[in-house]
């Protein structure tokens, strides 16, 4: 075993050039490895970290029977939100948790006319760890305060060319699953850079909904 190791090191040294160049070349391959590593955790965890703040957070509790009809969105109330959420907020790891209604819609003006998720929420709880609340590029987030107003993204502003301020009619579905229509302004837009996202999404205040 020594002779083995005597030769392979004389061999090593015999041509340094050749041995300087694949340990030039076995060094940079491990930094390469180890930066692609690095950088596909760090954008799976954003991924991950910015679909939880987009689409409701990391844990969501639903009636019985929505998960059989969540692809239609169904308006199932969820009984005694009080006690869930007394429950919920005792527990020590938890930063935030409130009411949500989701449900699709339908948000038109002249210019034209989009399919929306229509989002209702409690702005004073989720304003601090919402990704829309952090992206506001025009006018402001929701309030609790907030009637008749909307919070869009930037990719359906520009499908509808509107701006703050200006109003639009937004088309809703109830309970027992009839339609109702009520005119709404747009108080904030925010610009997520996910085309997709922005267009389908609306935010709006939960007593209002």
């Amino acid at each position: 075993m020594f002779n083995l190791i005597k030769m392979a090191w004389r061999n090593t040294w015999r041509n340094w050039r050749r041995t300087l160049i694949a340990t030039i070349a076995i060094v940079l391959s491990l930094i390469l490895l180890i930066f692609f590593e690095a950088f596909m955790d760090g954008f799976e965890q954003t991924v991950y970290g910015n679909s939880v703040k987009l689409y409701g957070g990391n844990v969501m509790v639903h009636a019985p029977g929505y998960r059989e009809k969540a692809s239609r969105l169904p308006m199932l109330p969820l009984e005694d939100t009080d006690a869930i959420l007394a429950a919920i907020r005792s527990q020590p790891n938890v930063l935030a948790a409130s009411r949500r209604i989701i449900t699709g819609g339908l948000v038109s003006n002249r210019e034209s006319s989009q399919a929306v998720s229509i989002t209702a929420i409690e702005p004073e709880i989720e304003a601090p760890v919402s990704l829309a609340a952090e992206n506001i590029t025009a006018g402001r987030f929701l309030t609790s305060e907030d009637g008749d107003s909307i919070v869009i993204g930037q990719a359906l502003a520009t499908e509808l060319n509107v701006t703050v301020g200006d109003r639009v009619s937004l088309l809703g579905r109830r309970k027992d699953d009839t339609m109702r229509q009520r005119t709404m302004t747009i108080v904030g837009i925010f610009d997520l850079g996910l085309g997709q996202a922005e267009k389908s999404m609306l935010y709006m205040n939960l007593p209002t909904a």
